[in-house]
């Protein structure tokens, strides 16, 4: 069935109106009943590629129950993509992350995407995960935390190599305790 899904992605951009359309909603209702998220992931992130709205695949994606899988694959299809649409699913991501109630596994996501983010939303998201850092009582973790914070090219001291703007206390996502 992923292969199918895969094939008529790819072959959708080179029909006319209305048939593009069927060919699209064919390979999305394939997309849906992929159990396996890696595979589906693949095939909607070539759906995308494609040129189908990313408002379309976005609705099969929510029919995601698990908060978790559900963000893994928005950040996989988002960073497949530039802006403005890399973004915009970003943020789809973000608000999903929001929902999540584990910490560890909302923190994991959330360094995922924070470099990945426009200036603005990178700032109030390292400085959720400072914040995070701060009140972890295990200094260990709040130490792993904190450098994983770091952009992946700079993990000699990763406090210090945060973007200058997440440190500005007079930002509007600045990380009080």
């Amino acid at each position: 069935m992923e292969v199918k899904a895969w094939a008529l992605a790819g072959i959708a951009p080179y029909f006319l109106e209305p048939k593009k359309t069927d060919v699209f909603d064919e390979a999305l209702a394939m997309a849906r009943e992929i159990k396996d998220l890696d595979a589906k992931t693949k095939v909607l992130i070539k759906i995308v590629l494609s040129g189908l709205d990313p408002q379309d695949v976005l609705a099969v994606v929510r029919e995601i129950k698990d908060l978790g899988k559900r963000t893994r694959v928005l950040i996989k299809i988002a960073l497949n993509l530039s802006d403005p649409l890399k973004t915009q699913i970003l943020n789809e991501a973000l608000a999903t992350v929001k929902e999540i109630n584990y910490s560890n596994e909302r923190t994991v996501f959330l360094i995922r995407i924070a470099h990945n983010l426009p200036e603005n939303q990178m700032i109030c998201a390292l400085n959720e995960l400072i914040i995070a850092a701060r009140r972890n009582e295990n200094a260990i973790d709040r130490a792993k935390l904190i450098e994983r914070l770091a952009p992946p090219n700079d993990k000699t001291n990763a406090l210090s190599t945060l973007h200058p703007l997440a440190r500005d206390p007079q930002h509007p996502c600045a990380a009080h305790p």
